[in-house]
């Protein structure tokens, strides 16, 4: 059964205006396909659950990152990610030691810094496991990225104590 978690979900004061994400500027970006490749990437990984897509897509505090699936399956927290280009997301740790977190290539080209060491995330590196505790950002250059995220255990992590945000 779907089921989100609203302690997770982080206000839009927060978060520096600007426009809002559309399904067609998503198609845009990625294809009219991209609701599947997302959903097809979350089968191969064994999430049997449908994802429930955002009908515009969310901002988070703190990140220009914008989320358009953010729910929880199991203990796990599954959010698919948005950057458009030459954006990045907060620089954070996380310090709880059940969590593992995994970005997952799905459209586009990201890159994800491991304490200040970058990895390109993209169609021939498609998988970036952060290890615990490793100060972490994702950013993009001239293309915008669609990434899977997968917090492993998250729902096991009291609210507030998930991400140690850096300056």
């Amino acid at each position: 059964m779907l089921e989100i978690d609203k302690r997770f979900i982080e206000t839009e004061s927060l978060v520096q205006e600007r426009k809002r994400l559309t399904n067609e500027d998503l198609v845009g970006m990625f294809g009219a396909n991209y609701k599947q490749l997302i959903e097809h990437k979350a089968v191969q990984l064994g999430i049997n659950e449908r994802l429930q897509f955002f009908d515009s897509a969310k901002p988070h505090d703190g990140s220009q990152a914008v989320y358009i699936v953010e729910q929880f399956v199991g203990n796990d927290w599954i959010l698919a990610s948005v950057l458009e280009p030459n954006m990045e997301t907060s620089k954070h740790h996380h310090r709880a030691p059940m969590i593992r977190e995994k970005y997952l290539h799905i459209a586009g080209e990201s890159f994800v810094s491991l304490d200040g060491k970058e990895f390109p995330l993209n169609s021939e590196q498609n998988l970036i496991e952060v290890p615990l505790d490793i100060i972490h950002q994702v950013r993009t250059q001239e293309n915008p990225s669609l990434t899977l995220i997968i917090m492993e255990n998250a729902r096991l992590v009291a609210p507030g104590k998930l991400h140690v945000k850096l300056p």
